[in-house]
């Protein structure tokens, strides 16, 4: 969450400074901090999701494995879910990085286990919607939580 505080302070320094200071190096600098704090943020917070799904230390595929990433995923959803981050351009960054580690790996992961597709709690589509609500503070996460409260499928723990 660190680098999620220091994403957005940076960057909103960086909006209203940056009209005072245009051309300048310090601008480029704070642009290059912003980019290397949401690279750290997408890194701490979701590279355990994605771990679920990577090195099982098992030849074969259980739904374990989906049941595991599904609460990993749901736990750090509902925490970020709840996260403000009031600058457009910035929240769509973050969105689009945090999907592309969450979402590249688990649509692969699906497609390479085609027999895990019909117990998978989310697909592909479902779950860049999910992804889609972070960020928006207090009021957000209104598809988060729908999905959470209706399984399209009912995942059975091997």
């Amino acid at each position: 969450m660190r680098h999620l505080f220091l994403a957005n302070n940076t960057s909103y320094v960086l909006q209203h400074a940056a009209s005072l200071l245009r051309g300048d190096k310090w601008v480029a600098r704070c642009q290059g901090q912003v980019v290397q704090h949401m690279k750290g943020y997408v890194e701490a917070s979701w590279a355990p999701v994605v771990t679920c799904l990577e090195a099982t230390g098992t030849s074969k595929p259980t739904v374990k494995i989906l049941a595991k990433f599904n609460s990993t995923l749901e736990k750090t959803c509902s925490h970020h879910a709840r996260c403000k981050v009031p600058e457009p351009m910035l929240r769509e960054a973050l969105r689009k990085a945090v999907s592309e580690k969450v979402v590249c790996v688990y649509d692969a992961y699906l497609l390479k286990h085609p027999k895990l597709q019909k117990s998978a709690k989310y697909t592909a589509e479902n779950l860049a919607a999910l992804l889609s609500e972070l960020f928006e503070g207090e009021d957000g996460g209104q598809i988060f939580l729908a999905l959470l409260l209706t399984d399209h499928v009912q995942v059975i723990a091997n």
